[in-house]
């Protein structure tokens, strides 16, 4: 390859380039600092009237956006082909023919998502082979001809009939029914799902997802129809993410499941075919080596930062003491502990002052709301000064002393690095990545505790010589490890790599769990009698009151790490040895502990419409 130009298809999902945000920024980054290689790049993104927040840079060679929601034909996408072609396709796609040469490979994978995990897994190599016939299946016939037929429906349907009841029994739910009105709307789902099969890919050497998902799909056709190695970069976990959005979801329980399974499916594909996993932490691994990637195939890759950009200035003259936080005004964020570590400090340093630089969504108007009123309560004013969307974070970080986070969930915060880079010591709360992110350069201390976000913000204001070498370090640190050049000469080489290592390609491992959990019959307690302690107890109620209709142990622990539940505090508050474990500790409690109701008023069709999940947690 040395004498030819590496060519990548990139892949993102609702990101990149028409979006701001921490995976848009690292995408961009990454394609200007990589002039040597020719990028493609598919964009999937939900509206189709978005416009692009970032300017290609020239080495993007190709540029295909697949809108898969708001759409109501494929062959809205399809620009630039011929009207000729597209009516041939329509025409080549008939009843008979979708039977013939679609069904063979749509059945065996939409079995796959309703797959119960007590029957075994189907062969992950058997649907990716599935993905790659339906994707030339698209290429040659009309993809909404196809999915839209009698024979596809009538298959989705017998499936769902012959399948739902295993999958659902083994999530414990016994006897669930689900609608007519589910099964519709889940085939208009995988509808919108297989969406980007329907696209022309760019011969490429190399396939680089930035997410597990619909990513996934396109990454495993291009994989297998130009013979392109297969690299993932987790910025967030897919499946984490999808159970929390899923563990509040007003939807049905039939709905939430599939959602799921589909997300399950995705990553068991994405964790076996990818040849390179290239999570943006450390922290990432622990999800991805829990659902059996091979550690021979797993290799973290930080983000690079600009150097340029974000470098230290001198405070304004006269400017008290201050501490600085940037980001989204978002629960996720708890903004509520720093206000009341910011009370605590006043206490002590009245002359110290808080600036906090960010804005809320639309959705978010009720939190800041939460936030201002809290403010008001502790009698804030002129302590903490809430200063709005700020374009240049370098000159707000530069107005700071201390650089503080109070997050409940991260995973390896731009903002964190963008302040080292300003030689800012930092003050953070030890979820996610950022300990390995801060270490050398602040202080990380347990989420939810205003007294340990006191008391570290404290330590460093009052000792200036400590200040001063953490933020030197801190600078050091973020130019070493984090730089651009660092970052895309990490990814260079990886893409070197893969290519080298292409057709010495072998069968992969079939992938199982890490630890695999046995089926209900075969479980008793996890965690003996530590699991009626009031502390699980109180935290089951808690969980109950998140989840209405919990799933699986891993969204229990997803949901548990969402509220600041590390590793550390599951063994120090709750004598587990990670989050993990407890998860599955909570899990089985409700489960062993709840009580399921079904209204009994029938459909036209004999299908319960609405299950409902009511229980109480006992100690």
């Amino acid at each position: 390859m040395e004498d030819q130009t590496l060519r990548v298809l990139m892949i993102t999902e609702g990101t990149y380039p028409f979006h701001w945000g921490g995976v848009s920024t690292w995408c961009h980054l990454l394609l200007s600092d990589m002039a040597e290689v020719d990028f493609s790049l598919v964009s999937i993104i939900g509206d189709p009237g978005a416009k692009p927040r970032f300017e290609l840079p020239p080495n993007v060679r190709d540029f295909i956006v697949v809108p898969i929601w708001r759409v109501r034909e494929a062959l809205e996408t399809r620009h630039g082909l011929p009207l000729v072609s597209l009516i041939r396709r329509k025409l080549r796609t008939s009843e008979a023919v979708v039977k013939r040469d679609f069904l063979p490979f749509f059945a065996p994978f939409v079995s796959a998502i309703l797959e119960s995990p007590a029957t075994g897994r189907r062969n992950v190599e058997q649907v990716a082979q599935c993905i790659h016939q339906m994707h030339r299946f698209f290429l040659d016939h009309d993809f909404d001809a196809a999915m839209r037929s009698r024979a596809t429906w009538d298959c989705f349907r017998k499936l769902v009939a012959g399948r739902y009841s295993a999958l659902i029994d083994h999530h414990g739910y016994h006897g669930a029914r689900y609608s007519l009105k589910d099964v519709i709307t889940g085939m208009q789902w995988l509808y919108h799902w297989l969406f980007p099969l329907a696209q022309p890919l760019p011969k490429t050497d190399i396939v680089h997802a930035a997410m597990v998902g619909e990513c996934t799909l396109v990454a495993i056709a291009a994989q297998r129809e130009h013979g392109a190695a297969y690299m993932l970069t987790e910025h967030g976990i897919y499946l984490r993410e999808s159970y929390l959005a899923e563990a509040t979801s007003i939807g049905t329980l039939f709905l939430k499941v599939l959602k799921l399974q589909f997300a399950g499916l995705m990553t068991r594909l994405s964790y076996q075919q990818a040849d390179l996993i290239a999570p943006c932490c450390d922290y990432n691994q622990r999800w991805e080596l829990r659902h059996g990637v091979d550690p021979g195939r797993l290799k973290t890759i930080y983000y690079g930062v600009n150097t340029v950009v974000f470098s230290p200035a001198d405070k304004p003259a006269g400017a008290p003491p201050t501490v600085v936080w940037l980001g989204r005004i978002n629960p996720l964020k708890d903004l509520h502990t720093l206000l009341r570590s910011a009370a605590l400090v006043h206490e002590q340093r009245p002359d110290i002052k808080f600036l906090l630089f960010g804005s809320a969504a639309q959705e978010d108007r009720d939190y800041e709301r939460q936030i201002r009123e809290l403010h008001a309560e502790l009698r804030l004013e002129g302590v903490v000064e809430f200063c709005g969307y700020t374009s240049k974070p370098q000159a707000a970080f530069n107005q700071g002393d201390l650089v503080a986070l109070s997050s409940i969930s991260e995973a390896f915060p731009f903002s964190l690095l963008e302040a080292m880079l300003c030689a800012r010591p930092v003050v953070a709360t030890a979820v996610g990545g950022v300990p390995e992110e801060i270490a050398g350069a602040g202080i990380a201390v347990e989420p939810r505790d205003p007294r340990a976000m006191a008391d570290a913000i404290l330590t460093i204001m009052n000792d200036a010589d400590l200040r001063q070498r953490l933020g030197q370090n801190a600078r050091a640190r973020a130019l070493k490890e984090f730089s651009i050049r660092q970052s895309s000469a990490a990814h260079y080489a990886a893409y070197q790599t893969l290519v080298a290592q292409r057709d010495q390609r072998t069968a992969a491992v079939s992938i199982t769990s890490a630890q695999p959990q046995p089926a209900e019959a075969e479980r008793g307690d996890p965690a003996g009698g530590a699991a009626h302690s009031r502390r699980i107890t109180d935290l089951a109620r808690d969980i109950a009151e998140r989840i209405p209709l919990p799933i699986d142990a891993h969204e229990v622990t997803a949901v548990l790490e969402s509220i600041g539940i590390t590793d550390r505090v599951a063994a120090a508050k709750y004598d587990h040895p990670d989050a993990f474990a407890l998860g599955e500790t909570v899990y089985w409690h409700l489960r062993n502990t709840l009580a399921v109701a079904y209204p009994l008023n029938m459909n036209k069709h004999g299908l319960v419409a609405h299950p409902v999940r009511a229980y109480t947690v006992t100690g």
